[in-house]
């Protein structure tokens, strides 16, 4: 198997690892508040509505709907790698490497100022594995 192509398995299947854990920590809930404060904080996220785009939704609603939107995208992310790994040129399979590893250096950026460390880390080695995928050897060109 090709270097380029072994490249993007690697990212597909660390994007699939990636929306996996993130759904398993998901639905492994919340940790029970350690204080006062935090419980209150907990307490008003899940019951304190306000006003959406005209609909009533809390802050549960909205880190629920923002997080299983995440996965899923991760997820259509890797399908999408891996439904096209073997249909396209190498060059074009390069140039998804490009757009793709773009994103994932600008979620990278945005793990590295607000996500924990384990995410930062996943897209950290998928960044690593789409921009090995980004110029195809000459033997793949040629």
């Amino acid at each position: 198997m090709k270097r380029q192509r072994i490249a993007i398995h690697v990212a597909a299947g660390l994007l699939i690892l990636h929306g996996l854990v993130h759904l398993v920590g998901h639905l492994a809930g919340a940790p029970a508040p350690t204080n006062p404060t935090e419980a209150q904080l907990m307490n008003l996220m899940s019951t304190y509505r306000f006003d959406v785009g005209g609909v009533q939704r809390t802050a549960d609603d909205i880190v629920l709907g923002f997080s299983l939107s995440y996965t899923m995208l991760l997820l259509l992310w890797a399908a999408l790698l891996l439904t096209v790994v073997r249909a396209l040129t190498p060059v074009l399979l390069a140039r998804l490497a490009l757009v793709s590893a773009a994103g994932c250096g600008i979620l990278l950026g945005i793990g590295l100022r607000h996500f924990p460390l384990p995410p930062t880390i996943l897209f950290a080695l998928t960044f690593v594995a789409l921009a090995l995928a980004c110029r195809p050897s000459r033997a793949e060109v040629g």
